[in-house]
């Protein structure tokens, strides 16, 4: 049993259409889409892949009508070549690619430490460096990622595109990239965002010398369609040029805002589709009857091909269709929205007034304690006065104390002083009776040196006398008497000049 025929070009028309619509749609959602060099105008293709900007209704009607024709003459042309014996691959002529994009972010500094910079982001996994410039590298200027701030690394981050969407990525710098005031690693950027490159250095040594980090806004997002002809560094000098010239006005403003439901309505969805449709490095048909050996038909290919564009133009007309209920509810959700928003702004303010009450009762309640403690203080304060004032006269009376105590130091230093020179006499006095006392002591040691002898003598002579003593005894003993009479009269006399000498020192 024969399998049943599946015609490609069926089968890429779902899927693709999804996925790239998403892509495109998150794509163009962050981002201004920018027209040839001569101005701003929002992106729009026409089905056949040539890139032209929306001039109005009948603009976009007359890009339908000569898109039908150019595929009806190039079905016209493959059938002439296939009735001449050629291959359409072969006949078919070399349709130009779709327009690529290039992604422009504008920076504004917010502290005057460079100026505007336009910079074309590339495409992941290419990036564009920010950091400071190295001595070989070219000097920091508006369209280049290098700045002239010694608080920044040499690479310290980098921007990107990736899914359409502008990323910016920290390089390990030393001093961290910041993102609305948090640090980040990777996040992605939107129109108004405020990055930071570094942080404020104060030296130690120069407290004037100051380094200031690169704080930058976000102004805009811009994607440019470019070709062969686009010169994308005059683009860049007209973007220089337009802004320090003044803002745009509100209605190309509104154009702008407009442009992803433009794109969706008047431009090319995919370029999936477009290559399905036009036949590009696609040659299914030609194999179609590869295992019957049957030639492919001239009239069957501009069949095929004339359902692929229908199915291409009922796709579109889908799409834009869905776009158009979008842009209605949203403009419906606009309408309502001021009336919703005064209601929402009523309660709030409704609820403010409540908090207002309650604070203003928290603050009477605070008000009172603050009165009730300026009340405590205040007492506290007299009793500190009072007590100040006693602790006053205490300290007079201990001054006046001090006074008379100085007085009588004064006395008391000059009686000292009067002690010490009596002390002096009479330290001299006991000097004088200490040499008179060794005096007498030696004149003593004699007396009794001359008592010793005398006693050897009376011994020696006590024999020889024994007789004459027992005749003389009554004498010699009288006389002996008479001796130690004088000698204990002697001893008397000296003790008693020793006891006077002692209570005298002592006195």
């Amino acid at each position: 049993m024969a399998e049943p025929e599946v015609f490609p070009g069926s089968e890429t028309l779902d899927i693709p259409v999804q996925l790239e619509t998403r892509n495109k749609t998150r794509a163009r959602s962050n981002s201004k889409v920018y027209g040839k060099p001569g101005g701003i105008v929002p992106q729009a293709h026409s089905p056949n892949g040539n890139g032209n900007g929306k001039g109005g209704a009948s603009n976009g009607h007359s890009n339908s009508r000569t898109s039908r024709e150019s595929s009806s003459n190039r079905n016209m042309t493959r059938n002439a070549s296939s009735a001449m014996g050629q291959s359409p691959a072969l006949a078919r002529p070399r349709i130009p690619q779709r327009d690529q994009f290039a992604h422009i972010i504008i920076l504004t500094s917010l502290n005057e430490t460079f100026d505007k910079k336009t910079l074309v982001v590339p495409t992941h996994p290419d990036v564009l460096k920010l950091g400071r410039p190295n001595s070989s590298q070219k000097a920091p200027s508006m369209y280049n990622g290098y700045f002239d701030s010694r608080v920044i690394s040499r690479e310290h981050a980098e921007f990107y595109i990736r899914d359409g969407i502008v990323y910016l990525r920290d390089c390990n710098s030393s001093n961290g990239t910041f993102v609305n005031g948090d640090k980040i690693k990777e996040h992605e950027l939107k129109e108004g965002d405020n990055v930071d490159l570094g942080v404020d250095v104060d030296t130690e040594k120069n407290k004037h010398q100051h380094h200031r980090k690169i704080a930058c806004m976000v102004e805009s997002i811009l994607t440019i369609p470019i070709d062969g002809t686009t010169d994308l560094n005059k683009i860049l000098e007209d973007l220089a040029r337009d802004q320090d010239s003044s803002k745009r006005s509100s209605s190309e403003v509104e154009e702008n805002d407009m442009s992803p439901f433009d794109a969706a309505m008047f431009g090319d969805v995919t370029r999936n589709l477009e290559d399905v449709t036009l036949g590009i490095n696609h040659d299914f048909l030609s194999g179609l009857f590869m295992n019957n050996n049957i030639g492919t038909s001239s009239n069957l290919v501009h069949s095929i091909r004339l359902l692929i564009n229908q199915l291409h133009q009922e796709k579109m007309n889908n799409m834009k269709l869905d776009s158009v209920v979008q842009f209605l509810e949203k403009y419906r959700t606009e309408v309502e929205r001021p009336g919703q928003s005064v209601v929402s702004k009523l309660k709030e303010y409704k609820e403010l007034v409540e908090d207002l009450k309650k604070k203003n009762n928290k603050h009477k309640v605070r008000i009172l304690e603050l009165e009730q403690n300026i009340s405590s203080r205040n007492e506290l304060l007299e009793d500190l006065q009072f007590k100040e004032k006693e602790a006053g006269k205490n300290l007079q009376q201990l001054l006046h104390t001090l006074s008379e105590e100085r007085q009588t130091n004064d006395t008391h230093s000059k009686s000292i002083s009067t002690l010490e020179t009596q002390l002096q006499e009479k330290t001299r006095l006991i000097s004088k009776l200490e040499a008179d006392l060794s005096n007498a002591k030696l004149e003593i040691t004699a007396k009794e040196t001359t008592i010793d002898n005398l006693k050897d003598e009376l011994l020696q002579k006590d024999d020889n006398l024994q007789s004459a003593l027992e005749k003389n005894r009554d004498f010699c003993e009288k006389a002996q008497t008479r001796t130690v009479c004088s000698d204990m009269l002697l001893m008397t006399s000296i003790a008693g000049v020793v006891m006077l000498l002692g209570a005298y020192i002592l006195k």
